[in-house]
């Protein structure tokens, strides 16, 4: 994704990831609190993101269980490159914030809100 620009939006609870349904389990598949993984499963490729603007955004889960971990995550296959992360309230998530297995590259990321110090 080029060029994006995702801003002044109310994004909650959005801690499922979905794909065509499956059966099965085995010594691929594992539990933990918030997640179930399987190393087997055919997800669909992280998508390169690069000159993006997210900026205004209110990123939080609000239900007592919560199943959104991270408000901003990039994945170890993913990417974020010249990207202006600004103005963001990403307070109020399962784990954290953000979640960077790939460290952003370029751009700017100035004035996010979260609750952890």
């Amino acid at each position: 994704m080029t060029d994006a620009v995702v801003v002044n939006n109310r994004i909650r609870s959005n801690g499922r990831r979905c794909a065509p349904a499956a059966a099965g389990g085995g010594e691929s598949v594992r539990y933990h609190d918030r997640s179930v993984t399987d190393q087997t499963a055919h997800w669909p490729r992280d998508a390169a993101v690069d000159s993006a603007m997210v900026r205004g955004n209110r990123v939080w889960d609000h239900r007592d269980e919560q199943t959104q971990t991270h408000a901003f995550w990039i994945t170890p296959d993913g990417s974020c490159g010249s990207c202006r992360i600004e103005d963001n309230d990403f307070a109020g998530n399962a784990v954290g914030p953000v979640r960077l297995d790939t460290p952003p590259v370029g751009g700017r990321w100035d004035r996010n809100h979260h609750d952890e110090s």
